[in-house]
Parts: structure tokens; C-alpha cells; sequence
């Protein structure tokens, strides 16, 4: 069985922490693909309306857009996508602010690896569960739609069934 891949996006104003959080993500070998790094929230906003990312890894404080105002837009324009934040500050207020607004991890710089391999794996854990119930979703209604299907062909069969009927007409 193939496991799915996702897609991440990393938004760190700082460079090299941002390399480093790329190599660590490589060397946990999960099913994450990097669909590119953002030095700013109006740089990842520009990466998600190109590539959709399933996650989002966001710093808090980043110049021009910073990490809660790309959490509160994530939010309202893709509510499917998960977001870890990375913070420099054990502030309370902005993890009370990034819980308000559904992020999957609040995690204090510097990251251990052992740290984001937890956090990366509980998000994994929660994409493949909603994955899995998309797909016994849409099998469940394509069931029902080829029962309705069956039932009016039955019904339509059972009130015209002395007259002749040809394949093309059903």
C-alpha cells in the first residue's frame, strides 16, 4: 500500500533556522515533500495559493506578516491545512491566540529534533484519519448514488414494463 505524501510549507524569517528545520524534516524521513520556504507570512501566502500545502510550519514574529496574522488567513481561506507554530517566546498570549485559531503545535525555539518529530507525527496521524474519512465518505455516497440509480430503473422498469423498452431509453 502506497502512503501519501504530503505537502509543507516552511515560514521562518531567520535563514538559517529555516535550512535547519528542512534538514531535520529530511532526516525524520516522513511522508512530507517541501513545497517551499517563505521569509515572510506574505511569502507563505503566496506559496499556499501555488501549491495548497496540507501543513504549514510558521514562526510567530516575521517582518510585514507575521505568524498569527498567516494562522488567522490559513484559517479562514484553508481551514484543511494544519499548522505547527515555532516561537522564540514562551509567551502564553500567543499560544492562547494560536490555539483560537486551531494549530496543531506550538513548539519553542530551538527545536529539538525529537520535539518536531512527535509534532510532526501527531499532525501525520490526523491528516491520514481525515484522509480516511474522506475516502469512506465518497465511497459511501457513491454507493448511494448507484442505489438511487438501481431503485429508479426498478421503479421506471416495474410501471412501464409492458411497453418495450430499449437500453438507450433506460
Amino acid at each position: 500500500m502506497k502512503t501519501s505524501t504530503y505537502k509543507y510549507i516552511i515560514a521562518e524569517d531567520e535563514s538559517l533556522i529555516r535550512k535547519n528545520l528542512v534538514k531535520k524534516i529530511n532526516a525524520l524521513n516522513l511522508p512530507l515533500e517541501s513545497a517551499g520556504e517563505a521569509a515572510n507570512g506574505l511569502e507563505a501566502i503566496g506559496l499556499i495559493e501555488r501549491h495548497c500545502p496540507e501543513l504549514v510550519i510558521t514562526d510567530i514574529r516575521m517582518p510585514q506578516c507575521d505568524g498569527l496574522e498567516l494562522i488567522k488567513y490559513l484559517h479562514g481561506n484553508y481551514p484543511r491545512t494544519k499548522v505547527v507554530v515555532l516561537s522564540g517566546y514562551d509567551d502564553f498570549s500567543y499560544a492562547q491566540t494560536a490555539l483560537r485559531y486551531s494549530v496543531k503545535d506550538y513548539l519553542l525555539k530551538p527545536v529539538a529534533s525529537e520535539h518536531l518529530l512527535e509534532a510532526l507525527q501527531r499532525v501525520l496521524i490526523t491528516m491520514g484519519a481525515e484522509s480516511e474519512e474522506l475516502k469512506a465518505y465518497h465511497s459511501k455516497e457513491n454507493t448511494l448514488n448507484q442505489e438511487a440509480i438501481a431503485n429508479l430503473l426498478q421503479k421506471y422498469l416495474s410501471e412501464n414494463y409492458q411497453k418495450e423498452i430499449s437500453l438507450h431509453e433506460l
